[in-house]
């Protein structure tokens, strides 16, 4: 099925009890979906440590020109920007490593092969389960603006997190195994 961010967010209107909308920018209940679905959106992806198949990215990165400075460190990669990173899965070989801002820092001192976690712009070709999970953030987010009802809000929140639960491992046993090395890392012709 393809998705828009309409359809998603209608998702969450539903389970809330609230009325559907045709835009982002209906009043007032796309505009307060408007306000709260890029937030949702990334906090599901990197809340899933494996990562959602579709956010896996792989992309090899080659160091910056500049050392890092006062650290234990001695090179630094430049996080993709284009897709965007949200989360670092693994990197070949499994090399120590920190994230500090928009840079990995590590004693590596060779391109990389990165397998990471992207955000996502476009809604139309993500599966049922990342859809299904990022409506109910939606919903957990918007829930108490929507009803004013404190027992029903309580109610939603545990039902949308039992539900992205379950999405996050549908979504494992739907990607393939992969192998990994002794370290956790992954070998770069996985998919």
């Amino acid at each position: 099925m393809s998705y828009t961010w309409v359809d998603v967010c209608n998702d969450a209107l539903v389970r809330c009890g609230a009325a559907l909308i045709t835009s982002l920018t209906d009043k007032p209940n796309g505009i307060l979906c408007a306000a709260v679905y890029e937030k949702a959106i990334d906090e599901i992806i990197q809340e899933n440590e494996k990562g959602w198949s579709d956010t896996i990215e792989r992309v090899t990165v080659n160091v910056d020109a500049t050392a890092p400075e006062g650290t234990d460190w001695d090179y630094r990669y430049l996080l993709p920007a284009s897709p965007f990173c949200l989360k670092v899965l693994a990197i070949e070989g499994s090399p120590d490593y920190v994230i500090e801002g928009r840079y990995l820092l590590t004693n590596q001192e060779t391109s990389i092969a990165l397998k990471y976690a992207k955000r996502i712009i476009d809604p139309t070709n993500i599966n049922s389960h990342l859809a299904s999970a990022i409506s109910a953030r939606i919903a957990e987010k918007i829930v108490y603006r929507l009803v004013q009802d404190r027992l029903f809000m309580q109610s939603i929140k545990l039902l949308c997190k039992d539900e992205i639960l379950k999405y996050k491992g549908d979504d494992a046993m739907q990607s393939a195994s992969a192998s990994t090395d002794e370290k956790g890392g992954f070998t770069w012709s996985e998919r």
